[in-house]
C-alpha cells in the first residue's frame, strides 16, 4: 500500500529556476512481508531531489520497492512559480503639450520610453507587458496629469512608476469686430447707446468660458456732450485666463445737430373791445419767446384789416443755434366782432281808429328807434334800422300791434327791440240773415258744419264796420251724429265783427241717415246634439269676436263686437235657416240680413257646416272564458249579442277575431268590433274569448331495477320516451333531473340529455368499496305548467342494488422522491403508500427497478414488514427509481414509483414555486429544467410536477446555465394560462437564465402569465414529427410548444401530445400565425392561417423538425390548404425563379434561411412582378425558401450547388 506525497508549490529564484525538493519523506507505504515498517522499503523519486527545473508544473514519479524487489508506483506534482516583480530601470520622462480647440489634449504613448527588465524574461522589454493609466488617446483637460506606468511579466508580477503630463493653453481668444458709431451730442438716449456700444464687443476662447473684454475708455471718462464734437478712437482688449490677448478698434463720431424748440404756438382769436385789444396782443407775442441765450430769434408780422374795427395780424418767428438747422413757427392774432349792436325801441303808445276802423301807425307818429355798437364807427349803422309788425285782434274793435325794431353792424351782427302800439275803434253791430238747409250724415254717421254750410246758412248777413268778410260766425252746434236723426235741431247763430260788435238768431236744421249698413258673414261649424239637432242664431253667422276690425266710428251704437256694422248701429238681424238635423249634415248656405235704425239694410251669405261628432256607444260585452279537454285545439262558443247606439243611424262591423260563426283556438282571442254612423264617427269595442285547457304530464319510459357488483365506479342507464306528452300548444321538456335516497352509496348522478331529444343517459357514480341498495328517481318536467289542474312533472323511480365483491388495493400516497446524502439512512414503509379496503386481507409487495432488475446493494427490502431501508456509501450516487407493486389475496395489483436521489457533492439544488393568478399552482402544472449548451442549444435535463403548494425541486444540478419553464399539462384546469418561462416570459428569448458557478441552493419563483383567450368557435391544429434525414419516416414530436400569434401578439400556446398532435380550439374569426418554439433555436418559420365561417376548421398545419449535427430546423409540409407553386431550377447554381399558379395576390414576400436558421435573403414582390432572386454569394448546401401571401404560406427546400 502506498500513500503518495502531497503536491508542492515553490518559488523560482533570481535565475528563474528552482531545485526539486525531496518528496520521499512525504510518502507513507507498507508491505505484506516487510510490515508497516517504512525503513524496510526503498523509496526513490524522479527527477531526484536537487535537480534544476524551470517555471511550470513538473510530474514527480515515486517508486517504492520492498526487499523482494516488488515495486509500487505513484506520482505527485511540483509547481515552480515566478513571484519576482520585474524591475523598472528608467521611467518615461514628463511631457508638455498644447490644448486643442476644445481645450483638451490626447494622452501620448509613454510606454515606449520605459526601460525595464525581469528575472525570467531578461531585459528585453518585448517579453514584458507595459501599460499606462490613463491609456494613450485618453482625452484630458488643462493642467498636470499623473500617468501611472505598469510593467507586468508573463507570471503576472507587476511593478509601477509614474510620470507627469502637462497640458497648456497657448491659443489666443477670438474677439468680435466692433463697428463705428455716430451720435448727436446731447441727444436723448445717447448715453445708453454709447454704453451698449462699449459693451457690444465679446470674445470666445477654447478654454476660458468667460473671457474678460476691456475698452480703452469708459462712460465716466468719455465726454459725449456738445463740448466734444468730432471723432474718438476706442480700442477693446480680450484676455483669457492664460494671459493670451486679442484686440479690435472702432471710431465714435459726435455731431452737433441741436434744434431750438418753441413752446406751443397757436392762433389767438379775441372779441373786439373797440380799443385795439392791446393786452391780448402782448399775451399773443409772448409765445414766440425762447428762454435760451444761445438761440438766435427773428420775428416779423403782417396786418390784414377786417369788418368794422376788426383785423388779422400774421406773425412769423425763426430760431437757430447758429448751425445749419433753423426752426420756424407762425400764428395769427385775430380780432373778431360777434356782439350784436344795441337797438333801443321808442316807448309803447296808444292810438285810435277812425269811423272806418282805420288808423295811422307810421314811425313819425309812434316814434323812431336808435342803435349803438362798440366795434363800429359812429353813424355807420343808421341806414340798417328797420321794423316789422304783428297785429292781434283784441275784440270790441280793439287791436294790439307788436313792432319789432332791428339793426345790423358791418360784421353782420343783428340787434333788436320791441314796441307795443294799442289801437281802439267803434261799436256798430252787424246785420244777421239765417237760411234753412238739410244735413246728411256720412258713412261714419257724423257731420261737421263746413264753410259751405256756414255760407249757406248766413247768406245775406252784413258787417256794421268793415266788409262781410270780416264777420265771424259762432254756432250753438257744429257737430251732428246719429243721435240728431229724426227730430229737427234748433241752431243758434252769432255774428261778430272785428270791433267786437255782434248779433244773434236761431233756425231749425234736419239731419238724415241714408247710408246702408255693412253685412259681414263668416262660415261656421255646428255640432248635432244627442237628439240629432243643432240651432244657430244670427250672431253666430255675424263675423264677431274681432272688435278691432270694425271702424272706430261704428263702435258707439248697437256694437256687435265686430262683424256687421253701421254708423248708427244694427237695429235688427235675421237668418234664412236656424234649425239643422241629421239630414243637413255637411255644408249648408244661409243668408244673413241686417237693418240700421233708419231702415237701411244689407245681406251676406255664409256656409254652415253641420257635423256629428258624437261617437256611437256599444252595449257592454263581458269577456268569455271556457275550458276544454286536453287535445281539443279549437271550439265554437255561444257568441254574445253586439248592440251599438247613436244619435243618427249606425252600422256595426267585425274588425278582428272569428265572429259568431268562427272556431276559437286554445288561448285568448280578441274580438274587435267597430260601429260607424252617417258622419263617419267610429267606436271600437273589444272583448276576449279565452279557451283554456290543462297540461298533460310528460312521459318517460319505465326503468327496471338494476343489480351490479361492488366497485363499478360508473354505470350508464339509457333513458327513452322522454316527451312532453300530446298537447295542442308546442311544448318541450325543460328539465330532466335525478335524485337518490342514498347519497352515501350513490355519490354522483349525471344526466346526459339534450333539450328537445327523446332519449338520454344517466351516469351513476357508486362509492368504491360500498354495497347496498339505493332508490333513484328521474323527474321529467315540461314547460306546460300546472294551470287549470294540469301536471308538468312525471317521476320514474327504480332501485339500484350493489352486491359486495373483493376490493382492489389503492395507492394512498402517489410516487414521490426522497433526497439523501451519502451516509444518511433511508426508511420507507410501504404500508403507508397503499390502502387495502378489505382490511381483513393482507397485501404483498414486490420491489424492483423499472426494468425489473434487483435493487442496488445498499438498498434492503423486508417483504414481511414492507419496509425499504439502507444507507448509501461514498461511492453511491445518482437517481434510483424504485417500482413497487402491491397485490391483495385476490391477485389484484396496483403500482407506484418512488425516486431516491443521492445528493452529490459539488452540485446544487434549485428550489422553486409556481404562482398563478389564483395563488400557488397545484395539479395540471409541470416544471421543466433545460441546460444551455454551446451555440445556445438547450437540452431537457429533468421535468417534475409541482406539489400541492406549488413547490418543486431539482437536485444534483451541475455548474452551468439553465432555463426553467412552467408547463400547463391539463388545459381543462387552466384554460387561460400560458406556458411561462422563468421569471415571467412567453418567449424563450425573454426568459431569465439561472447561472450556477459553485455548489449551493437557488430559490426562484415562476409567475405564470394569464390571459390566453379562446372564446370563439373555430379550430386550428396539426401534427409535428421529427426526422433525421429524408429516408426517416419520422416519429411524433411530443411536448413541443406551439405558439399562436395575431398581429404580432401571442394569443394562445399549446403543446403536442404523445402522438405529436396539437390543437387550438375556440378561436375567434381572423388570421393567425402559427410557429413552433424549440429551446435553443430561434428560427421562426411560421404558418399563416385564416379561420372563418367558410373555413371553421384548419387541421393540416403540419411541421417537420429536422435534426442534423445537433442543430434543429423546422420545415412546413402543408399550410392552409392547397398553395400551388413552381420553384426552378432546383438544384440551382445561383438564379432562382418562382411561379405562382394562383396569381390572385397583391404582394408576395420571399425569405430564405440557411440550415442553422439564419436569414440570408428577404424580398417583397408586387402583383405582376417577376419573382426571381440570386443566391450567389452563399455557400453550397441546403436552404429553406419561405413564400408568404395574404393568409397563406409555403416552405420549399432549395439546393445550392456552386460547383
Amino acid at each position: 500500500m502506498v500513500d503518495c506525497a502531497r503536491a508542492q508549490d515553490i518559488d523560482a529564484g533570481a535565475e528563474c529556476t528552482a531545485l526539486v525538493t525531496d518528496f520521499t519523506a512525504g510518502v507513507v507505504a507498507g508491505d505484506n512481508c516487510d510490515g508497516s515498517v517504512q525503513a524496510n522499503l526503498t523509496i526513490t523519486q524522479s527527477p531526484a531531489a536537487g535537480s534544476v527545473v524551470g517555471i511550470g508544473t513538473h510530474t514527480i514519479s515515486i517508486t517504492v520497492t520492498d526487499k523482494a524487489g516488488n515495486s509500487a508506483f505513484c506520482s505527485t506534482t511540483l509547481v515552480v512559480e515566478d513571484t519576482t516583480n520585474p524591475t523598472i530601470v528608467e521611467c518615461a520622462p514628463t511631457q508638455t503639450i498644447s490644448a486643442d480647440a476644445e481645450c483638451a489634449a490626447l494622452v501620448p504613448d509613454f510606454t515606449e520610453f520605459v526601460v525595464a527588465g525581469d528575472n525570467c524574461e531578461g531585459t528585453e522589454v518585448s517579453n514584458l507587458t507595459i501599460t499606462q493609466e490613463p491609456i494613450a488617446g485618453t482625452v484630458v483637460g488643462i493642467g498636470d496629469h499623473t500617468v501611472i506606468l505598469t510593467v507586468e511579466d508573463v507570471a503576472g508580477n507587476i511593478t509601477t512608476c509614474s510620470t507627469t503630463l502637462t497640458v497648456e493653453d497657448n491659443t489666443a481668444p477670438v474677439i468680435s469686430a466692433a463697428s463705428n458709431l455716430e451720435i448727436e451730442c446731447d441727444a436723448l438716449g445717447s448715453f445708453e447707446l454709447v454704453a451698449e456700444w462699449l459693451a457690444s464687443v465679446t470674445a470666445t476662447d477654447n478654454c476660458d468660458a468667460d473671457v474678460d473684454v476691456t475698452a480703452s475708455v469708459d462712460m465716466e471718462t468719455l465726454d459725449i456732450t456738445c463740448n466734444n464734437i468730432g471723432e474718438t478712437t476706442v480700442t477693446w482688449t480680450a484676455t483669457d485666463d492664460a494671459g493670451n490677448t486679442a484686440q479690435t478698434s472702432a471710431v465714435l463720431t459726435i455731431k452737433d445737430a441741436r434744434i431750438p424748440t418753441f413752446g406751443e404756438v397757436v392762433d389767438l382769436t379775441v372779441e373786439c373791445d373797440g380799443m385795439g385789444n392791446t393786452g391780448d396782443w402782448e399775451m399773443f407775442l409772448s409765445q414766440f419767446v425762447i428762454d435760451d441765450p444761445e438761440v438766435i430769434l427773428q420775428i416779423s408780422s403782417t396786418e390784414i384789416p377786417g369788418c368794422g374795427l376788426t383785423r388779422t395780424v400774421e406773425v412769423k418767428a425763426s430760431a437757430s443755434y447758429g448751425n445749419e438747422t433753423e426752426v420756424s413757427v407762425s400764428a395769427s392774432f385775430i380780432i373778431i366782432d360777434t356782439t350784436p349792436p344795441v337797438v333801443t325801441a321808442p316807448e309803447d303808445i296808444t292810438i285810435e281808429a277812425d269811423k272806418n276802423c282805420e288808423w295811422n301807425d307810421h314811425p313819425e307818429i309812434t316814434g323812431m328807434a336808435t342803435v349803438a355798437d362798440l366795434c363800429s364807427e359812429e353813424g355807420s349803422m343808421d341806414e340798417s334800422i328797420d321794423y316789422s309788425d304783428v297785429v292781434v285782434d283784441l275784440g270790441q274793435g280793439m287791436y294790439e300791434i307788436t313792432r319789432t325794431w332791428t339793426a345790423s353792424d358791418e360784421c353782420g351782427n343783428i340787434g333788436s327791440d320791441q314796441q307795443v302800439i294799442t289801437v281802439t275803434g267803434g261799436n256798430a253791430p252787424p246785420v244777421l240773415v239765417l237760411n234753412e238747409i238739410g244735413i246728411y250724415l256720412t258713412e261714419e254717421g257724423q257731420w261737421t258744419l263746413n264753410q259751405h254750410n256756414i255760407n249757406a246758412i248766413t247768406a245775406g248777413s252784413e258787417a256794421g264796420c268793415g266788409s262781410e268778410d270780416d264777420l265771424k260766425f259762432d254756432f250753438s252746434q257744429r257737430y251732428f251724429d246719429c243721435s240728431d236723426v229724426f227730430e229737427p235741431i234748433n241752431l243758434v247763430v252769432t255774428a261778430s265783427d272785428t270791433k267786437g260788435n255782434s248779433a244773434s238768431g236761431s233756425i231749425y236744421i234736419n239731419v238724415y241717415d241714408t247710408i246702408a249698413p255693412v253685412a259681414i258673414c263668416k262660415d261656421t261649424t255646428i255640432y248635432l246634439d244627442s237628439f240629432g239637432q243643432a240651432m244657430i242664431v244670427p250672431g253666430a253667422i255675424n263675423q264677431g269676436g274681432d272688435r278691432e276690425s270694425v271702424p272706430a266710428w261704428a263702435r258707439h251704437h248697437n256694437d256687435l263686437e265686430g262683424g256687421s256694422y253701421d254708423a248708427c248701429g244694427i237695429a235688427l238681424m235675421d237668418l234664412t235657416q236656424m234649425i239643422f238635423t241629421c239630414n243637413d249634415l255637411g255644408e249648408n248656405e244661409v243668408t244673413l240680413t241686417v237693418w240700421d235704425p233708419s231702415g237701411n239694410f244689407a245681406s251676406c251669405q255664409a256656409t254652415v257646416t253641420v257635423l256629428d261628432t258624437i261617437t256611437p256607444v256599444f252595449a257592454p260585452v263581458e269577456n268569455v272564458v271556457l275550458t276544454v279537454e286536453p287535445g281539443v285545439c279549437e271550439t265554437t262558443i255561444d257568441y254574445p249579442q253586439i248592440v251599438a247606439n247613436d244619435n243618427c243611424a249606425v252600422e256595426t262591423h267585425l274588425m278582428a277575431g272569428n265572429g259568431p260563426d268562427g272556431l276559437f283556438p286554445l288561448g285568448t282571442t280578441t274580438e274587435v268590433w267597430k260601429a260607424v254612423d252617417a258622419a263617419g264617427n267610429e267606436a271600437m269595442m273589444s272583448f276576449t274569448i279565452t279557451v283554456n285547457t290543462y297540461n298533460a304530464a310528460p312521459t318517460i319510459a319505465e326503468i327496471e331495477d338494476i343489480v351490479v357488483d361492488e366497485d363499478p365506479i360508473l354505470i350508464q342507464i339509457p333513458l327513452t320516451n322522454i316527451t312532453p306528452n300530446v298537447d295542442c300548444d308546442p311544448q318541450q321538456v325543460i328539465s330532466v333531473e335525478a335524485s337518490t335516497d342514498n347519497n352515501t352509496l350513490i355519490t354522483g348522478l349525471e344526466l346526459e340529455y339534450t333539450e328537445g331529444e327523446t332519449t338520454g343517459t344517466l351516469l351513476v357514480t357508486i362509492e368504491p368499496n360500498l354495497n347496498g341498495e339505493a332508490s333513484v328517481s328521474i323527474t321529467v318536467k315540461d314547460n306546460g305548467g300546472t294551470e287549470n289542474g294540469g301536471s308538468d312533472t312525471t317521476v320514474e323511480t327504480f332501485t339500484i342494488t350493489v352486491v359486495p365483491v373483493p376490493d382492489m388495493p389503492v395507492v394512498v400516497v402517489p410516487g414521490g422522491s426522497v433526497a439523501i446524502e451519502p451516509g444518511q439512512p433511508i426508511h420507507i414503509d410501504l404500508n403507508d403508500l397503499f390502502d387495502n379496503p378489505d382490511d381483513e386481507d393482507g397485501l404483498t409487495f414486490e420491489v424492483t427497478l423499472p426494468d425489473g432488475s434487483p435493487l442496488p446493494e445498499w438498498v434492503e427490502f423486508d417483504p414481511e414488514t414492507g419496509i425499504i431501508s439502507g444507507t448509501p456509501g461514498e461511492g453511491d450516487s445518482g437517481v434510483t427509481e424504485v417500482t413497487i407493486i402491491a397485490t391483495n389475496p385476490a391477485g389484484d395489483s396496483v403500482e407506484t414509483t418512488v425516486t431516491v436521489i443521492i445528493i452529490e457533492e459539488e452540485t446544487s439544488v434549485i428550489n422553486g414555486t409556481v404562482l398563478t393568478p389564483d395563488g400557488p399552482a397545484s395539479a395540471g402544472i409541470a416544471v421543466a429544467l433545460f441546460s444551455v449548451g454551446e451555440d445556445n442549444l438547450h437540452t431537457l435535463v429533468s421535468q417534475v410536477n409541482v406539489a400541492a403548494n406549488g413547490s418543486f425541486t431539482f437536485y444534483n444540478v451541475d455548474n452551468g446555465t439553465y432555463l426553467i419553464k412552467a408547463i400547463v399539462t391539463d388545459e381543462d384546469l387552466h384554460p387561460t394560462l400560458f406556458h411561462t418561462w422563468y421569471e415571467t416570459a412567453l418567449s424563450v428569448l425573454d426568459a431569465t437564465a439561472i447561472v450556477i458557478s459553485e455548489p449551493g441552493a437557488d430559490n426562484i419563483q415562476v409567475t405564470m402569465v394569464d390571459g390566453r383567450q379562446q372564446d370563439g368557435s373555430f379550430t386550428a391544429g396539426g401534427t409535428i414529427i421529427v426526422k433525421v434525414n429524408e429516408d426517416d419516416p419520422g416519429t411524433p414530436a411530443a411536448m413541443v410548444e406551439v405558439v399562436l400569434k395575431q398581429d404580432g401578439v401571442i394569443v394562445a400556446t399549446t403543446m403536442t401530445d404523445q402522438d405529436g398532435n396539437f390543437s387550438f380550439e375556440g378561436l375567434p374569426e381572423g388570421t393567425y400565425d402559427v410557429f413552433v418554439e424549440i429551446p435553443g433555436y430561434d428560427q421562426e418559420i411560421t404558418a399563416t392561417i385564416e379561420v372563418s365561417q367558410d373555413s371553421p376548421v384548419v387541421s393540416d398545419i403540419d411541421f417537420t423538425i429536422w435534426t442534423t449535427d445537433d442543430r434543429i430546423i423546422t420545415d412546413v409540409d402543408i399550410v392552409d390548404g392547397t398553395f400551388d407553386l413552381k420553384m426552378y431550377p432546383n438544384p440551382t447554381q445561383g438564379m432562382v425563379n418562382i411561379e405562382l399558379i394562383d396569381n390572385n395576390f397583391s404582394k408576395v414576400q420571399v425569405t430564405v434561411f440557411n440550415v442553422v436558421g439564419a436569414k440570408v435573403l428577404e424580398r417583397e414582390y408586387l402583383a405582376g412582378d417577376k419573382i426571381q432572386f440570386n443566391m450567389n454569394g452563399n455557400v453550397s448546401g441546403m436552404y429553406l425558401v419561405k413564400i408568404d401571401t395574404e393568409g397563406r404560406s409555403a416552405v420549399k427546400k432549395l439546393m445550392l450547388d456552386l460547383k
